[in-house]
């Protein structure tokens, strides 16, 4: 029995033994990538502690520590897809959507789609680039060349997919005349259309013709999400009447037709809770009658396949 002891206490110290500290940095780093962490999480206490109880030999890290190891990864991530890139014979496409942060700076997001030796689709984000205002065709199409350019990608690239709008139009125009003319099919397909962005165009548009409902209901939604106050009564009222409170009423996005979609399935979802507490509000106006509930069905009815 001692003799197993010792040999499971040794295979233990074995192990150990190949720990390297370099690996564990950019484990580390990867750690915070991957999960969207902030980088105070090198400093929560809770997770040296853990740490020390794991791996005793991991030195602990600073902020700036963290930062170097995560250029290091990109760098390296970088250089790998290069030499992909670099390695395959046949065309890639691209795509390219601007975003907007939490702070309102916004970004230009470049993707490479191409396939490999083996015939395996690869997907890889080239740039993730801060664009100044204004948002003209110049800055954007500036930076989407040299973005190109950069990446070595300028003579295989076959397409570029893009929102359905007219800055992007030009711009398109603009890149073409930065490359080689040597397109598929003459440039037929260089410039291509989000199909979810078309679509999108389309159903909006649609909608235009019975915003009239879409309103009522939208008014009731903002009503009862505008302070915790009311939120609170709200879900009181959904307990009273035993309806399970799986889902929080969500108001929808101007710009995107299936947040409108979600906005009237979850209000449907609480049509009795709708109806009792707007009796009991005295501050509420919105009155929702039956047929505006039957708007609601039959919209929902017709964007779910969507």
């Amino acid at each position: 029995m001692e003799k197993c002891l010792s040999k499971h206490q040794a295979a233990i110290y074995q192990t150990n033994t190949l720990f390297d500290p370099d690996v564990g940095k950019a484990k580390v780093a990867k750690l915070i990538i991957m999960h969207e962490l902030t980088l105070r999480f090198i400093e929560y206490t809770g997770f040296w502690e853990m740490m020390e109880y794991c791996q005793p030999r991991f030195e602990s890290m600073s902020r700036n520590m963290l930062k170097n190891e995560i250029f290091k990864l990109y760098n390296f991530e970088r250089d790998k897809t290069k030499k992909l890139l670099e390695s395959i014979e046949s065309k890639v496409t691209s795509n390219t959507d601007m975003s907007t942060s939490s702070t309102k700076m916004g970004y230009m997001v470049v993707t490479m789609h191409f396939i490999d030796q083996s015939w395996v689709l690869h997907s890889r984000i080239l740039r993730f680039i801060h664009v100044l205002s204004p948002h003209d065709v110049e800055s954007l199409g500036d930076q989407l060349v040299k973005c190109l350019f950069d990446w070595n990608v300028d003579r295989s690239l076959s397409a570029i997919t893009v929102d359905n709008c007219s800055t992007y139009n030009s711009m398109i125009d603009k890149v073409k005349n930065k490359f080689s003319d040597k397109f598929l099919l003459g440039e037929k397909f260089f410039h291509m259309r989000f199909c979810a962005h078309v679509l999108n165009l389309v159903v909006r548009d649609g909608l235009k013709v019975i915003v009239d409902g879409i309103e009522k209901i939208r008014d009731t939604v903002c009503y009862w999400i505008a302070s915790s106050k009311r939120i609170e009564a709200f879900e009181y009222a959904t307990n009273q009447l035993k309806i399970k409170y799986a889902k929080k009423l969500v108001l929808d996005c101007p710009t995107r037709w299936n947040f409108t979609y979600f906005m009237l399935s979850v209000a449907l979802m609480y049509k009795d809770v709708v109806v009792r507490v707007q009796q009991c509000d005295p501050h509420y106006e919105c009155l929702l009658e039956e047929s505006h509930w039957q708007f609601a069905t039959t919209m929902v009815e017709h964007l779910q396949p969507f």
